[in-house]
């Protein structure tokens, strides 16, 4: 070979032109001095200087190695586990992974292959991870950084190889936690032999919480199951218990778990879990009859040894409502069973204008039932106690009984005012059937009545038609005209009605009247006649 300069160094030999001529890239080749002739071979031409060597993972060094006599050779490298060690063509060792790896160099000279094995040893590092915690919790959807130290200060982030029992649930990538999905998973750190970990938990934290429904609308004296919750995101981790409370237990309170209507008014209950509420608007209404009466449970406003005083808590102020008056039945009964007599004193609002406000004002049954031997009285009267009416029940009965009642002045333009001669009433109660020796007793000033004046009650029928029996009352000492109640509907009149029988009397004693004063006329008419003709 010619105008050639062969520079045998470490890495192999390179090739480098003189004037013009390109540079030659080869495998590394040992050749032989010009002008000499090839030498016997010898039987281990390549020389290493060590054969073995230790590397730490992730280091490399180059092999350093010659050629016997500068012979020349075709050099190639190749490794027994890559996983541990890789070697490339000019002989540079790579450690990955601990364990061990046989680098061999082969030397193809005149034709014969030559081999030489270094060993490769990867040691296992020494040192371990410790997590700051044991456990953790991580949001689904959400990433963390893992916080650790490392035994050995010539450890590093590095040489830890990380693994997730479960990466659908957690994944980790360089000590870096992602949440994927709802569970549990272990995340462990290894170095060589030493293994940590750490137990993460994926939850989805609750954002937001309504009730169903959010608002609520309940009638007092009522108790009801309190609304479901909707937990936002729906399938929230979290603890579902939540913890109740009320804006103003006045109006709603808790009653063994549930909610029950105190009087009315609006207020808020709240439900709370981990900090996040919900808010529930109620608003509590009065009680409504089945005619839409809202419904007022009389209140005591006094007691005496011989009665007991009920009246209203309050005074409506609204005169568009209509109210339905009830009597409580544990301390009427009480009552009842001490022979009191039961006042009930309505304001004046109530009385006025045939009693318009007042959609009923009810005995109930449960009270009616209760009566024995001694009869219950209840009288009505203003609140200043002027009495009204009273309503005497002797016998049991099981159906409410209402107690309101429309006095009126007979119109002019009714029916029944052509068969009544002079002042009359109409009396309608609204309770149809009443317990048998039922009495009433209006008060005389009701119906201008003056001591001792008779008045006539006579029962109106389904028809329209007056009943032929009257009951004839007259004015007591107590100022209160009392009779039988044995319907609902009523007139009342201060002169008795003839009934059509004597009508038919009064015609005919007419008629029979006529008949003889016209006859009388005409003998007078027939004597005057005569005596004119004589003279």
């Amino acid at each position: 070979m010619k105008n050639l300069i062969i520079l045998g160094i470490s890495a192999g030999l390179f090739i480098f032109p003189f004037g013009n001529r390109p540079l030659i890239s080869t495998p590394p080749i040992h050749m032989a001095e010009e002008g000499t002739e090839d030498p016997e071979l010898p039987t281990d031409p390549i020389k290493v200087t060590q054969t073995n060597l230790t590397l730490e993972v992730l280091s490399s060094t180059q092999i350093v190695y010659s050629i016997e006599n500068n012979l020349e050779a075709t050099v190639t490298f190749a490794s027994s586990n890559p996983a541990v060690a890789t070697v490339d063509a000019v002989g540079m060792v790579s450690a990955i992974a601990p364990g061990t790896a046989v680098i061999t160099i082969t030397a193809v000279i005149s034709g014969k292959t030559f081999t030489k094995n270094i060993t490769i040893t990867v040691p296992s590092l020494e040192g371990s991870v410790s997590f700051k915690y044991n456990e953790l919790q991580l949001h689904r959807g959400s990433a963390h950084q893992l916080e650790y130290t490392l035994s050995n200060a010539n450890l590093a982030e590095k040489d830890i190889i990380w693994n997730s029992s479960d990466p659908s649930v957690v994944s980790i990538e360089n000590g870096q936690i992602t949440g994927n999905s709802i569970g549990t998973a272990t995340i462990s750190a290894t170095i060589g032999d030493q293994t940590s970990s750490i137990v993460v938990n994926v939850i989805v934290p609750l954002e937001q919480l309504e009730f169903n429904p959010s608002t609520l609308s309940v009638i007092e004296g009522e108790t009801i199951e309190i609304p479901g919750l909707i937990y936002v995101p729906y399938d929230a981790t979290g603890k579902r218990d939540a913890l109740y409370s009320i804006e103003d237990a006045s109006i709603v309170d808790f009653i063994d778990g549930q909610l029950h209507a105190v009087k009315v008014g609006s207020t808020r209950v709240f439900a709370t879990i981990d900090g996040v509420v919900a808010v529930l608007d109620i608003t509590v209404t009065p009680k409504q009859s089945e005619t839409g009466g809202e419904i007022i449970e009389l209140v005591v406003k006094g007691e005496t040894g011989s009665s007991l005083i009920y009246g209203v808590s309050n005074t409506p102020e609204s005169t568009n409502k209509r109210y339905a008056l009830v009597l409580p039945v544990e301390k009427t009964n009480n009552a009842l069973a001490e022979n009191k007599e039961i006042i009930i004193a309505l304001p004046e609002l109530f009385l006025k204008d045939d009693m318009k406000m007042l959609d009923s004002l009810k005995i109930n049954k449960e009270i009616l039932e209760t009566i024995q031997d001694k009869p219950l009285s209840v009288r009505v009267t203003n609140d200043k106690q002027k009495d009204q009416y009273r309503l005497t029940m002797i016998h049991s009965f099981d159906k409410d009984v209402d107690l309101k009642l429309r006095l009126n002045k007979l119109s002019p333009t009714s029916q029944l005012s052509t068969l009544i001669d002079g002042r009359a009433f109409t009396l309608r109660m609204n309770t149809k059937a009443f317990p048998e020796g039922t009495t009433l007793s209006l008060h005389a000033s009701l119906l201008d009545s003056l001591p001792s004046q008779m008045q006539f009650f006579y029962k109106v029928n389904q028809d329209g038609t007056l009943d032929k029996v009257s009951q004839d009352i007259m004015v007591s000492d107590d100022d209160f005209v009392t009779f039988n109640v044995e319907s609902d509907n009523y007139v009342i009149t201060f002169n008795k009605i003839s009934n059509s029988n004597d009508n038919l009397i009064i015609w005919v004693l007419l008629g029979v009247g006529v008949i003889a004063l016209g006859g009388v006329g005409l003998f007078s008419l027939k004597r005057k006649n005569k005596e004119k003709s004589v003279l």
